[in-house]
């Protein structure tokens, strides 16, 4: 099997976010709505938005008109890209780097609504970006990052050694938590994880444990957050809101037939197999979780109100996070202003950045993974996610399921709350966040695709 190409969603589910007051970067603060930019040989494709529509009894009916473009757009793809990926770990064609010829002067190409990974389409238009040589200890790194309101999604692709790279960061309360995962958290999963990352399966005599891969990000997690809150120290004075910033974060490295998940939050992974089931890989860190609320309650035995319509203090539905220092650090929770601060009691931190690990073998069963942050389930289950994947991918297999399940979450939204659909995008940004959360989907078919929303 192989990676044939990674498609991105026209629509997006998220609206805008006030700029990062941590990182003033034009290369990691993007500029718009669910927009994505890439370097390596990634390149900007167009399709249509809704090629399909729904027929009278909801499934989803294929416009005829579009069927030629669609299978046209199909052909852009690399075929060979990411071959082997769960055989032998040993991808096709390397990428081609170039300069940016958008005259943005960031380096970088904007993927619009379809993004292959077509080697052979390197050199053509729309694509091409730069090289950020800190990344490129393992060379021929093809990626694409995006924005989504609060939440920031990261893909990164070494075909040359044979593993894909996801980053789904979550954020709340702010942009900079996010944005700065976006910025570092690939870069220290690849500098802990270099002699893994860096050698095909075997190379040198080196073999890694997968209990030492899922440490190593255990470890990144630490490190990255310590970092973050170091900077949040610094600058709380002037800034006390940092202290309230923090991020879900859902990590996943596919090496070969070896799956590596990290997640804190309730962003999920899901499984979906050929016999139809499915099966979440992640573990929910939510105030709904009763092992979570057990353990917050033994850690803080002096406090009665840890936790308080459903929420950690008063304020967080999630349990474990990165960043939040407010409810991490009695000192930080010191500096904020006084109408947000919360009654801490005694020293532990009420919340964790702890990640849940998981292993996972993929097997000839598993057909795709479905890679989201927690706005998705608001509306849909895992079971519903799965099914409408399948049935949409076996119709419309040129087309991206991501989009479909931001529709459908849309859809769902404006249902609930007595809207068309239309007047659900057209609400301003404040207004968005009162009907669904942020949601962000990456969906890797193990038959050769990646779609993101």
């Amino acid at each position: 099997m192989s990676f044939s190409s990674v498609s991105s969603a026209t629509v997006s589910a998220n609206p805008l976010s006030t700029p990062s007051i941590i990182l003033d970067d034009s290369n990691t603060v993007l500029d718009s709505s669910a927009s994505f930019e890439s370097f390596g040989s990634f390149v900007s494709t167009t399709a249509p938005w809704s090629r399909y529509d729904r027929g009278m009894d909801g499934d989803y009916v294929e416009n005829d008109s579009e069927h030629e473009k669609m299978k046209q757009a199909s052909k852009i793809s690399l075929k060979n890209a990411l071959s082997r990926v769960f055989s032998n770990a040993v991808f096709g064609k390397g990428s081609n780097f170039k300069k940016s010829d958008s005259g943005n002067g960031n380096g970088y190409g904007r993927l619009s609504c379809g993004t292959s990974l077509s080697g052979d389409d390197a050199d053509g238009g729309g694509g091409g970006g730069g090289r950020d040589e800190s990344l490129m200890v393992c060379e021929n790194l093809d990626m694409a990052r995006g924005k989504c309101g609060e939440d920031r999604v990261h893909i990164m692709i070494s075909e040359d050694h044979g593993w894909v790279y996801v980053g789904i960061y979550d954020g709340f309360n702010g942009p900079d938590a996010t944005d700065y995962l976006l910025k570092n958290m690939f870069s220290a999963v690849h500098d802990e994880l270099k002699g893994f990352l860096c050698n095909r399966n075997g190379d040198n005599g080196q073999s890694f444990s997968h209990s030492y891969v899922l440490e190593a990000l255990s470890e990144v997690m630490k490190k990255t957050e310590d970092a973050f809150l170091k900077i949040v120290d610094e600058m709380i004075t002037s800034s006390p809101v940092l202290a309230m910033m923090g991020s879900c974060v859902l990590v996943m490295l596919m090496k070969g037939e070896h799956v590596y998940l990290m997640n804190v939050g309730d962003s999920r992974a899901v499984l979906g197999t050929r016999t139809g089931n499915h099966f979440q890989l992640t573990v929910d860190h939510n105030a709904q979780a009763r092992e979570e609320i057990r353990r917050i309650r033994q850690e803080h035995p002096d406090d009665s109100y840890v936790v308080t319509n459903g929420r950690v203090k008063g304020y967080l539905n999630i349990t474990r996070a990165f960043g939040a220092g407010f409810l991490k650090q009695p000192k930080q929770n010191d500096a904020m202003l006084e109408s947000f601060k919360v009654d801490y009691i005694g020293e532990s931190p009420y919340i964790t950045c702890s990640p849940s690990l998981y292993h996972h073998r993929l097997c000839p069963n598993d057909k795709f993974l479905i890679l989201s942050s927690d706005g998705l389930y608001q509306y849909l289950t895992n079971e519903e996610a799965v099914t409408k994947v399948e049935l949409f991918t076996s119709t419309f297999p040129y087309e991206n399921p991501a989009q479909l399940l931001i529709e459908e979450a849309l859809s769902r939204a404006a249902k609930k709350y007595c809207m068309e659909f239309h007047e659900l995008l057209e609400i301003s940004q404040g207004e968005r966040r009162r009907y669904h959360d942020d949601i962000s989907v990456v969906i890797i078919s193990l038959e050769g695709k990646i779609w993101h929303s």
